[in-house]
């Protein structure tokens, strides 16, 4: 399951960073911290502001087509069910 996630949090990425003009980077950081291990992806994607707080509700996305949205939601349900802390700087 928490392989998944990952999965889920890499698509993402790459799809976000895709949608943007110019350079496009992605960067993965694993690093450990007060006894938990944090994981950080960045992306060049840019989100819009009215999007961010309800980016890991069921459906929404910032893509354009059917059936997306759910990728974010699915990974944040995951983290929890292991008791992991799934937030967004």
């Amino acid at each position: 399951m928490l392989l998944l996630y990952k999965a889920y949090l890499i698509e993402n990425a790459i799809e976000a960073a895709c949608m943007t003009a110019g350079e496009k980077w992605i960067k993965f950081t694993i690093d450990y911290h007060e006894n938990s291990y944090v994981l950080e992806i960045e992306n060049t994607g840019q989100i819009d502001f009215e999007l961010i707080n309800i980016l890991y509700e069921p459906g929404a996305s910032t893509k354009d087509s059917v059936a997306r949205g759910y990728g974010l939601h699915i990974c944040k349900k995951i983290l929890e069910k292991y008791h992991c802390i799934f937030a967004r700087l």
